[in-house]
């Protein structure tokens, strides 16, 4: 479906919070917003009492949120969805051929590792198409779009996909190179290799920056080179962000179980609507290069 957002939802708050961002987001660029609940297969599977009340219940939810979403702004189309499956398969497929797929989640402590059994995380890992995590008190409204600035695969990936959504929200957007200072080596070449490493990290703001100003010439465009854990930084650089845009690679595979490390770490720490994009969901990298100005390698 061209140019719209599917909304997974269901009778939480955290839901609600993804519903206004995704409207206000459908308001800024015409979009059309799916609202899709999934009834779990697995409850209410032995009892055909049981799973036609979970069946009229799931209208019913359905039915309020479609009056909510309108609500929230005139011009919106909003059509609802009901399926039956596994929760997180069954909005992994809802997401191909869809702009963006949202979801809520409750905020939680700071959380290093392996995390099983949350929906936004495996969501964010089989998505086919870049999935936007809201947290639970998100106020929506235009701000800015940040992200990640990177030069791997995934990394052009997160930036293409972020400079669209600037331009297409009316935001700023802020690039952010997050680099690490030397550890293990005397002062004096430590102080020699942060100065390389910032100059690095600043050389690279300055290629991704031109590109972006390339595309959009009216953008408005800022950077910020942050020392520090590239998780945490990025965090603390989107607190007051409509969208944070990070990259993921998953190798060419959509089946892939694993989830960066920065990725998982900003979504277990998330304070602002975090974007995951995959390599293999890109379609504007390669369009990038065409446009004059454009620097797809900042670093030589």
């Amino acid at each position: 479906m061209h140019n719209a957002i599917a909304v997974g939802i269901c009778d939480s708050s955290a839901s609600r919070t993804a519903i206004r961002w995704a409207v206000q987001r459908a308001s800024l660029t015409g979009a059309a917003v799916q609202l899709v609940h999934v009834l779990d297969h697995q409850a209410g599977q032995n009892d055909p009492d049981d799973d036609a009340r979970r069946t009229l219940l799931g209208h019913d939810l359905l039915t309020r949120e479609v009056w909510f979403a309108r609500s929230l702004a005139t011009g919106v189309a909003v059509g609802a969805t009901l399926l039956r499956g596994s929760v997180m398969w069954e909005l992994t497929r809802a997401s191909t051929g869809v702009d963006l797929i949202v979801v809520g989640t409750h905020k939680t402590g700071f959380i290093h590792g392996t995390v099983y059994g949350s929906t936004s995380l495996q969501l964010a890992t089989a998505g086919r198409c870049p999935v936007v995590v809201v947290p639970g008190g998100t106020s929506p409204g235009p701000r800015s779009v940040v992200v990640g600035a990177d030069d791997s695969g995934a990394g052009y990936a997160a930036f293409a996909v972020a400079v669209g959504e600037a331009f297409a929200t009316g935001q700023d957007l802020v690039i952010v190179r997050v680099w690490k200072a030397a550890e293990g080596v005397s002062d004096a070449d430590a102080e020699d290799a942060d100065e390389a490493s910032r100059d690095v990290a600043q050389r690279m703001l300055a290629g991704f920056a031109a590109t972006a100003r390339a595309i959009h010439p009216h953008l408005t465009v800022r950077v910020r080179a942050i020392e520090g854990s590239s998780a945490r930084a990025l965090v603390r650089a989107s607190a007051m962000a409509q969208l944070l845009v990070l990259g993921s690679s998953r190798e060419g595979r959509l089946d892939s179980p694993v989830l960066g490390a920065v990725c998982h770490d900003a979504l277990m720490n998330i304070v602002s609507p975090t974007a995951i994009v995959h390599v293999d969901e890109d379609r504007a990298v390669e369009g990038l290069a065409g446009h004059p100005g454009a620097v797809l390698d900042p670093i030589p």
